[in-house]
């Protein structure tokens, strides 16, 4: 393999850390002589994208770039440079190997504009130092729009120092980062005139990369945390009709980043269309991931995808693996959070640099492995592909369930578990975890419309209202205690308590009133209550939702009257399961205007979201409810200890004829109470497998299930 090289250069900053002090706060203005403020610097911008490449590629690499500044000659606000100024401080993160690896930033303090803007950069700066005898493999260029983009001017600044790039004929690799006002200004213009040419090569080596926070920045409408799918389309969408960022649909090969969670990689190369591919974090959106990682955060991480791609052109040149680049670079990303920034000594060599851990987030390939870095932390990261014709990829549809390699897909689940599920993302809520795309959308929502309410406590903020519906035995109580508590357990402005009623064992109004003492005594005790009202349509005085007009006060004015006397309910969350519609259509459809008297449009009025609940019994057009129930058992299962196989540690030694029955019996009677129940009163035990002998007898099968039917599916091939 011949030498290659790549010219990096770009918008060069310089990054001042001031490190957090661990005493007490400065109260008196003696008291800040004697308290010393440790101040780091890091090379950031190209030079940090430089220090990626160099980490990521392995072989005969040479790198140009500008020459790095020296300490003593480095002021900030003092150009040649740009300077960001952040507070780092030390999080515990477990395990723990050496706590120097965990410090990250805990707020950013802004850029040092005012330098800019006195003293533009010199234009020779960013190319100081680069001299490229031959002519460049790939040329790689930092734009943040913090002065290089200005010396594009007039085209390219010289063929001497981007060769290749005026060329007609095939010519380097061009990797184009923007992370700032993209779309804009000078280099943008000049790379945007040469892909609309046809007859131009560049446009099959061009390569953009950004983020889906800049298509926020100008104005996209690209959704965080409700799926994977919604975002994808979210981005594919906007880039169609967004006027702002049309443009960006010239160039052929175009990745968004989603932080350390994904990537998305649009390629336009083939006649038939754009064809999408993202790679995904298959357990985390982009802010379920940081939500989960929020003990500080690190800069950088843009750099590390674009230098894992950059190191893959280098490596296969003609046809590189652009997919296989993108998730060395999110495993990239995630281990530069795990790492942290290294401060070294506090005087290591005299010099108060930190670096970045770009040396341990990029391993080198195995000897037998020829298609880049393996890195632990890629473990959960998925691929998945969509055809130009569709963006329905991420979803567990008819389609793929009914595919005959997938005949024994719930079967797997139920043995070995979720992992199974490869490139379908899942949803984690606690110890809840659904597949389905509607549902992850709607508890995602959910959660989102907590966290806000969350954010804002305050003891005289009125209570916040939800609904949650599905079938009986559909788990409805389960999935709003795992989503609440995955949401705002640890939290340090209260504690959760859930308080669950069931309108249906209730006398009358005035036990509905002893309720709220207790949501209200939850409240003054410092606890978010959450109060979940089950079968709150049930009768009331012969209505069959005649409990809704009692609620209309305490949700609105966060009060409820007793004996005349007003009580405040205080802050608490209100959460209503239907316990005889399955879903909030059926809901919406039995209260019509015509029951004005009951208040039911008032009650429709003051909720502030739902969630429907897939049951494990199947409803119309309805494919994974399968995996629904093999999810289940596999919980089941792991509770009771099922031996596993001695071939595989990983799946559970269960009779293929109980697999079947569980799985196919057409009707649960209670839903997945009844699953609980069947294994429950099973007679295994710890260490060993689940075998027919096991299974109890059909008048308890008959409680749950069609007896016969089910022992008929057990017995199988016997």
């Amino acid at each position: 393999m011949r030498q290659k090289h790549i010219v990096v250069t770009g918008d060069l900053t310089i990054d001042w850390a001031l490190r957090e002090n661990s005493m007490p706060p400065i109260s008196d203005a003696e008291d800040r002589l004697r308290t010393l403020v440790n101040v780091r610097w890091l090379t950031g911008g190209a030079f940090l994208l430089a220090d990626m490449i160099e980490a990521a590629a392995h072989g005969p690499v040479t790198t140009h770039r500008p020459d790095r500044p020296q300490e003593g000659a480095l002021r900030a606000f003092d150009n040649p440079y740009n300077h960001s100024f952040a507070i780092i401080s030390r999080y515990p993160v477990e395990p723990v190997e050496n706590e120097d690896q965990h410090w990250r930033v805990k707020e950013y303090l802004g850029f040092g504009s005012d330098a800019v803007d006195i003293n533009p950069l010199l234009p020779e700066r960013f190319y100081q130092g680069i001299d490229v005898r031959a002519a460049p493999d790939i040329i790689v260029l930092d734009d943040s729009a913090l002065g290089y983009r200005d010396t594009w001017k007039d085209g390219p600044p010289g063929d001497d120092l981007l060769p290749g790039l005026r060329s007609k004929d095939r010519g380097p690799w061009l990797l184009l980062k923007m992370s700032h006002r993209i779309a804009e200004g000078e280099i943008w213009s000049y790379f945007n005139k040469r892909l609309r040419d046809q007859n131009d090569t560049l446009a099959s080596r061009f390569i953009a990369v950004t983020s889906a926070s800049r298509l926020r920045d100008a104005g996209a409408g690209i959704s965080r945390d409700i799926s994977w799918e919604r975002s994808v389309r979210d981005t594919a969408l906007e880039l169609q009709l967004h006027k702002r960022l049309q443009a960006l649909s010239n160039c052929r090969l175009l990745i968004v980043s989603f932080g350390p969670s994904g990537a998305l990689l649009i390629d336009r190369t083939e006649a038939s269309g754009p064809s999408y591919t993202l790679v995904f974090d298959r357990e985390r959106t982009e802010r379920s991931w940081r939500r989960k990682n929020g003990q500080g955060t690190m800069f950088g991480y843009g750099s590390a995808l674009c230098g894992a791609v950059a190191a893959e052109l280098a490596r296969s040149a003609d046809r590189p693996k652009l997919v296989r680049a993108m998730r060395s670079g999110l495993s990239a990303m995630q281990s530069m959070y795990d790492q942290g920034f290294d401060l070294g000594d506090d005087h290591r060599d005299g010099s108060n640099e930190f670096h970045c851990p770009t040396s341990k987030i990029f391993e080198p390939a195995s000897a037998k492995a020829k298609d880049g870095p393996r890195l632990a932390t890629a473990k959960n990261i998925s691929i998945t592909r969509s055809p130009s014709d569709s963006l329905s990829f991420l979803r567990l549809d008819s389609r793929r369930l009914k595919d005959p390699k997938s005949a024994d897909l719930p079967k797997r689940v139920a043995t070995m578990g979720d992992q199974v599920l490869e490139n379908v993302p899942v949803g984690r809520f606690g110890k809840l975890t659904v597949v389905d795309r509607r549902e992850i959308e709607g508890l995602h929502a959910i959660r989102n419309i907590i966290a806000r309410y969350r954010d804002g406590l305050r003891f005289g903020q009125q209570p916040l209202a939800l609904a949650v519906f599905g079938a009986p035995g559909s788990g409805k109580s389960f999935a709003v205690k795992q989503l609440v508590e995955s949401e705002i357990s640890g939290h340090d402005k209260a504690s959760i308590k859930f308080l669950e009623f069931n309108l249906s064992q209730f006398g009358g109004p005035s036990d509905l009133v002893g309720a709220l003492h207790r949501v209200r005594d939850t409240a003054l005790a410092g606890d978010l209550p959450v109060a979940f009202w089950d079968e709150f349509d049930t009768k009331l005085d012969g209505s069959r939702l005649g409990w809704l007009r009692h609620f209309l006060s305490p949700i609105q004015d966060g009060s409820f009257r007793q004996k005349g006397t007003v009580h405040r309910v205080g802050p608490c969350i209100f959460v209503f399961g239907g316990g005889t519609f399955h879903s909030f259509a059926d809901f919406s459809r039995a209260a019509p205007e015509a029951e004005r008297e009951l208040k039911v449009p008032d009650f429709l009025s003051r909720l502030r979201g739902y969630i429907d609940i897939a049951g494990v019994n199947p409803e119309p057009e309805d494919s994974s409810y399968l995996i629904r129930r093999a999810l289940v058992l596999h919980a089941l299962f792991t509770a009771q200890a099922i031996a596993r196989k001695e071939n595989s540690c990983k799946e559970f030694d269960v009779d293929p004829g109980i697999l079947e029955a569980l799985l196919k019996v057409p009707t649960y009677r209670h839903g997945v109470r009844s699953i609980r129940s069947i294994v429950e009163m099973s007679t295994t035990s710890p260490g060993r497998p689940f075998l027919p002998a096991d299974l109890p007898p059909k008048s308890i099968l008959n409680l749950h299930v069609d007896g016969d039917l089910f022992l008929k599916l057990a017995r199988g091939d016997r």
